[in-house]
Formats: C-alpha cells, structure tokens, sequence
C-alpha cells in the first residue's frame, strides 16, 4: 500500500538483509493471512510495518508476477490510501520514506513497480492489471499491462 499525505508518498527502501528485494524501493506490504482478504491484509501490514492508519483505501493495481518453475508466482494487489493516523515507526523492514511522485518515479523502484507507476498514481485512469515475467536471477525479462477505462 501506498499511503497518500499531501503531495507525498510513504513508500519503503527494503533493508539490505532482506532475501527478496534487498535495497529496492517498493511498497509497504506483505503475504494474506489466512481467512483475510488482500485489502484487510493490506491494512493490517500498514499498521505493523509503518504504525499508520489509512482511509479511502483504493485498489490501483493487480499485478501476476511469474516465477521460473522452482518458485512460486505472486499475485500483487497495490493500493492506495489516504493518510488518517498514526506517526510512522521504525522497521527491521526497511526505511520508510515520504516521497513525491517525481522522487519515487526517481528512486531505485522493483521492476515491475517501475513500469506501472505513473498509470497507478494517476487515479484518473482506471484499474492497472500487469504481468511480468523473471528469470532465474530475478530479473525481469518480460513484461506487459493494460489500464481499463473509469
């Protein structure tokens, strides 16, 4: 989730111990819990990794992220939301950061994120379905998405 405050942004450099992504900007997220559905999960990985509350929570994006056949695929679901409340905490996830559109669209984003940002924060556009394609090394090799119409 991305949370909205002003003109910014909070968005999370990743820690560089983490397995997946280590140093990459992406957003505050993680895995659906069992019997939870991926909006509330996103609201409960807000509180715990950033100790914020959000309102007007929007589903921006859907992302397939397909894996070479030893690893599992991810089905990604972005949102955004509007800051509420709460002060942002320290992570062992990483650095949370307040950026505009044009410091994130700078920073060293996760590939995918790279390709469907601008069409995800420009709300006046419609839902954002993507897939991308890696290799073995993590690396984007393929990649396509498509914008529906408000």
């Amino acid at each position: 989730m991305l949370v909205k405050r002003g003109d910014k942004y909070l968005i999370m450099k990743r820690s560089p111990q983490k397995i997946i992504a280590p140093n990459i900007v992406h957003t505050i997220g993680g895995k659906v819990d069992a019997n939870e559905d991926p909006y509330d999960a996103a609201q409960r990985e807000l509180r715990e990794e950033a100790g914020l509350v959000a309102q007007n929570i929007r589903l921006r994006a859907v992302v397939t992220e397909v894996k070479p056949e030893s690893s599992p695929n991810w089905q990604i679901f972005y949102f955004i939301g509007d800051y509420k409340d709460g002060e942002v905490q320290p992570t062992e996830e990483g650095d949370l950061l307040w950026l505009t559109k044009e410091q994130i669209k700078a920073s060293n984003l996760y590939s995918s994120v790279r390709h469907i940002i601008d069409a995800m924060l420009d709300e006046s556009h419609g839902m954002v379905f993507g897939r991308f394609l890696y290799d073995d090394e993590d690396e984007l090799i393929d990649g396509n998405f498509s914008v529906l119409a408000n």
